[in-house]
């Protein structure tokens, strides 16, 4: 088989034609039935200048060598194991050099992998000893000699290779671990570039991930501060696109299955959590800060014991909720009122009150939140007070019954004065807060119908409340919604006449409600009055 004939089919599949694409898949199929497929592959990957036909290659390669790795002849398999290293040491284009660390990868696994399979087996002793000193003997051989070079380029190279076996054959390197703790450990101090720093990360996070055994839960726990350490390094050095996977090391660290790994370095964690959940600049992606703010609220799902023994840590993690939310914009203009159409911060945010509401002790938590939304609530500032009732939104739900028995005055109050705000963003969260609290308590909310359905009247029929579909719009009609169901009956409402509604996306359609009637606003609201 020529490369010229693999590279015309190969460029075949990046035509805009379906025939075209079709007849190419077809030839390439029969092509893979013979035995120099794959190094012909490599040899395009290798040579080629077109980089879409280069990482077309790399698939096939990697698809070939999955899926028909034991019909694959011993000496190609060898031989392409020995061109991999040779490339990987030589290729500048940084996507061409991760297809062949995934290629890379993909074979480790293969020859590496199964030696602690068959170890836990403990079958055919001399079976496994052969398997050992042939699994891939030149790979591990380069990795020890690239960790340990002087030269920069060399060592992160030798890290990255690290970093793919472990990624790829975690237990296998496990097996190897105080001298992969070692390792870890001294590019963690040194942190002889952010390219070493991130590839040790890599390495422990993917370790952590496949953790079993007890015995070596308290050097992962001791490696956790100089951890933290290096992300917090990193955050500051690297560039914002370069970030999106530095939190992975915490996400482990809660799903490992092992008791204890976090230890006493959780409050640690909370703080660089909450530190890059804050950074309202470009330094930092949006989809991270979220991953902060998730990591957050899985703590406070798993670890509320230790939360509530430590009161001190709270207190800090609602203050920045209310900073987050009180510094992001929300697109007033918005015609829906979903969570998934909300500021990814905002989202994040409200996932971390949802969890601390539904797990934390209500007797211990809401005092604090009261704490410090209080003084928010009587802030000059709109974007605080707005922060305030958005707070106050998302605990209701999960601490319903403490609030209705203890707080229930003063917060509505709360949300009667935040109704009436001049600031059209507050009165707006404030009716986000009276419609999610009107939809969890019933009875003792009734009595404060004859206080707030008048004010509700009011914003109704505001020439700007009538005349546009905004999200504030949604949120009266909500909130009216939600109360009425509260109510059971429409004499609480008005006390007579008629009032027609119109669907703001449902032209020429009406429905003229009798208010005397037992009659309940429709399910397809938001709607606007006339």
């Amino acid at each position: 088989m020529q490369s010229t004939t693999l590279i015309h089919w190969l460029s075949q599949l990046t035509e805009p034609d379906t025939e075209k694409v079709k007849q190419a898949t077809k030839q390439l199929q029969n092509l893979s039935l013979t035995n120099d497929f794959l190094l012909q592959l490599f040899h395009v990957l290798r040579s080629e200048q077109n980089d879409q036909i280069r990482i077309l290659a790399s698939v096939l390669l990697r698809r070939k060598i999955t899926k028909s790795s034991a019909t694959i002849p011993k000496d190609i398999h060898e031989t392409l194991k020995h061109l991999l290293l040779e490339q990987i040491q030589i290729e500048s284009n940084q996507r061409i050099r991760k297809s062949l660390f995934e290629l890379i990868g993909t074979i480790a696994k293969q020859d590496l992998q199964h030696e602690v399979v068959e170890k836990k087996k403990k079958s055919s002793k001399k079976q496994n000893k052969n398997e050992v000193t042939g699994g891939w003997k030149e790979y591990l051989h380069l990795c020890g000699t690239l960790v340990q070079s002087t030269d920069l380029k060399q060592l992160e190279l030798g890290m990255q290779l690290f970093a793919t076996l472990a990624t790829y054959c975690g237990k296998f390197v496990l097996e190897h671990w105080p001298h992969t703790f070692n390792l870890i450990t001294t590019m963690l101090k040194t942190r002889p570039s952010t390219v070493v720093c991130e590839q040790a990360l890599i390495i422990l996070t993917s370790l952590v991930k496949v953790l079993e055994q007890k015995q070596y839960v308290q050097t992962i726990a001791d490696l956790v501060p100089l951890a933290n350490e290096t992300i917090q390094h990193l955050f500051v050095n690297l560039k914002a696109e370069n970030t999106t996977n530095l939190l992975d090391f915490y996400e482990a660290l809660l799903d490992c299955e092992l008791p204890n790994v976090i230890g006493a370095h959780l409050q640690s964690i909370i703080s660089t959590c909450l530190q890059v959940a804050l950074r309202n600049d470009e330094s930092v992606l949006e989809s991270v800060r979220y991953n902060g703010l998730s990591i957050l609220a899985e703590i406070c799902r798993q670890k509320k014991k230790v939360l509530l023994k430590n009161p001190a840590i709270l207190p800090p993690i609602i203050q920045a909720l209310l900073q987050i939310i009180s510094l992001t914009s929300i697109d007033a203009n918005s015609t829906t009122d979903d969570d998934e159409d909300e500021p990814v911060v905002v989202a994040g945010a409200n996932h971390v009150l949802e969890a601390m509401s539904y797990h934390l002790s209500p007797e211990k938590f809401v005092p604090l939140v009261i704490a410090q939304v209080e003084p928010m609530l009587q802030s000059s500032v709109a974007n605080e007070r707005k922060a305030a009732y958005y707070v106050l939104s998302g605990i209701i739900d999960g601490c319903c019954d403490y609030i209705n028995n203890n707080y229930l005055e003063p917060y509505m109050t709360a949300l009667k004065m935040g109704l009436q705000d001049p600031s059209s963003d507050v009165s707006s969260a404030a009716l986000l807060a009276l419609g999610e609290t009107c939809a969890v308590l019933e009875g003792e909310i009734s009595k404060y119908s004859v206080q707030i359905l008048p004010i509700l009247m009011e914003l109704m029929i505001k020439p700007e409340n009538m005349q546009n579909h905004n999200l504030k719009v949604i949120r009266i009609y909500y909130a009216v919604e939600e109360i009425i169901g509260v109510l059971r009956w429409w004499s609480a409402f008005l006390a007579g006449g008629n009032v027609t509604y119109h669907v703001s996306d449902m032209p020429n359609q009406s429905t003229t409600y009798d208010c005397n009637s037992a009659n309940y606003l429709p399910s397809w609201l938001p709607i606007s009055t006339s």
